[in-house]
């Protein structure tokens, strides 16, 4: 006697074998509510990615199948209900979510704890100081092919570092007391630019490496020699059997900027003016902004070949703005918009805030979060530039910009404020062939100094930050009369900034404690 073959499942109607939301959103509360208990699986981590799909794909058949319903409108009236209470659970917890988020962010950015991370992102780290231990690394893996020259200033230039890998070059003899003397020392001192120099020339034209570090304003005691180092180079480069050397870097520090204690003799940011002189395919210009471009440009220029490299860093403590890794596309790119400063939404910007060189760039940094609280529909494009020859044309150095990509960064219409490390008429003449040079405005030193503090430095010559906002509304079309208040404001700020300077002898706290709030 044969068994009885077991029912068939009733068959599914078309119009209701339809992808069901109610199933993919609400999934295994759906399931219990439609006797469809698979949906349970929805409840295993991994498994439920799977899960959901095929709930919204087959929930509507299991459903008709495995619980009773008096027509196809009273099943479909059902699962109407069950997507629209999937869609407002969903919307209800991505809202709770939200408001969990933005609670909880709210009440960490108003915790000390945070204060203290903003704070130590913002590390007052001293450029040179961390160049100094990269530098000791290079000795240590360079002991026989690499120098550092220097006018008795390593250690006031914060390369101090270097000593716990070498000493100083020194054939006399060694008394108690001596600091890192030996005949074997790969740092070579003496307070004579014209020796460092000659060495250094002699030392690269043997086929290796070196440094020369030193005070920026005394670097141009040999100017006339890095003339015919440059010259040379120029020449030998078309001669087939002359071999390439390594490049001649300079480092310069205890820049224009921060001369705290010793004054108007020693403000002089002059030598990269007469270095862009030279041949083109043979001089380049770093301006570094922190530690960490510092880092990435010193790293290019000691692995190049047949060039001058001058670096300008700081050696004061001083922002981090970058990472490693950003540092070292920014400085790959030579120039490039902070969008983390920038408040122009990759749209057209109103005014474009750039700046070259550390001081400009803490200035730059300051004046545009002056002008997200005081003017906070101004569209602003912040514009780092770490390699100066990227503003030339590709037709006058092999590192500059094309015409489109320069109006790409700074627009062909727009003010520009151009907060500059040196003289302002280099940045005029390394642009004037652009579209908008008419609309390009540059701050930077006009011979105004003094031994007085860093901030009233930048006030001397018209740098400082509440300048800057001065000039944005100066120059931005139809913001003048609107923004008159806050010019005047800006104005008394100086005033008080400077009296509060010849009062106290220092910068009051709110400038020296300043770091990026947003």
């Amino acid at each position: 006697m044969s068994a009885n073959p077991a029912p068939s499942p009733p068959p599914v109607p078309p119009e209701v074998d339809r992808w069901n939301w109610g199933a993919f959103l609400l999934n295994w509360i759906w399931g219990l509510g439609n006797n469809t208990f698979i949906a349970l699986l929805a409840l295993v981590p991994l498994v439920n990615l799977v899960v959901i799909f095929v709930l919204g794909a087959k929930g509507s058949a299991w459903a008709w199948r495995n619980k009773s319903w008096e027509s196809v409108e009273h099943f479909k009236r059902v699962q109407r209900k069950w997507a629209i209470a999937g869609v407002i659970a969903w919307l209800a917890l991505i809202g709770l979510a939200a408001a969990l988020y933005f609670s909880i962010a709210a009440a960490f950015k108003g915790s000390e704890v945070y204060q203290q991370a903003v704070a130590k992102l913002n590390t007052n780290a001293e450029a040179t100081r961390v160049l100094g231990a990269y530098l000791r690394d290079v000795i240590v893996r360079n002991p026989d092919n690499f120098r550092i020259m220097g006018p008795d200033e390593t250690n006031s230039n914060r390369l101090g570092a270097v000593f716990e890998a070498t000493d100083r070059a020194w054939d006399a003899e060694v008394l108690p007391g001596d600091d890192h003397l030996s005949p074997e020392g790969r740092v070579m001192e003496v307070l004579s630019e014209h020796l460092c120099e000659g060495w250094l020339e002699g030392y690269l034209l043997t086929g290796r490496h070196g440094l020369f570090n030193c005070y920026e304003a005394f670097i141009h005691i040999i100017d006339s020699m890095f003339n015919q180092h440059a010259k040379w180079l120029k020449v030998t480069r078309s001669i087939p059997w002359r071999r390439p050397i390594a490049s001649l870097n300079y480092l310069l520090s205890s820049h224009v900027w921060r001369q705290d204690h010793n004054g108007f003799s020693h403000q002089d940011p002059g030598f990269i003016d007469h270095v862009v002189n030279k041949k083109a395919e043979v001089i380049r210009v770093y301006l570094a902004p922190d530690a960490n471009t510092l880092l990435s440009v010193v790293d290019h220029c000691l692995r190049s070949r047949n060039y001058v490299n001058v670096i300008v860093a700081g050696k004061q403590p001083a922002l981090n703005y970058l990472s490693m890794e950003e540092a070292i596309a920014h400085c790959s790119r030579g120039l490039g918009i902070w969008e983390w400063a920038s408040s122009d939404e990759g749209g057209d910007p109103d005014v474009v805030m750039a700046c070259a060189g550390e001081i400009p760039t803490l200035e730059t940094l300051a004046a545009t979060d002056l002008l997200r609280r005081h003017l906070p529909h101004l569209k602003v494009r912040v514009v780092n530039v770490v390699d100066l020859m990227r503003l030339q044309p590709p037709s006058e150095h092999p590192h500059g910009l094309s015409d489109d990509e320069f109006d790409a960064l700074f627009t062909t219409d727009r003010p520009v404020i151009f907060a500059h490390h040196g003289y302002p008429l280099l940045i005029h003449r390394l642009t004037y062939r652009r579209t908008n040079h008419v609309n390009i405005h540059v701050r930077g030193y006009k011979e105004e100094g003094t031994t007085t503090t860093p901030f009233d430095m930048v006030m001397l010559n018209d740098l400082d930050r509440y300048h800057l906002v001065m000039d944005v509304i100066d120059r931005v079309p139809g913001l003048g009369s609107k923004a008159g208040h806050i010019r005047q404001q800006m104005a008394d700020e100086r005033l008080r900034l400077r009296q509060y300077t010849r009062d106290f002898g220092d910068d009051p706290p709110d400038i020296q404690q300043w770091i990026w709030p947003h």
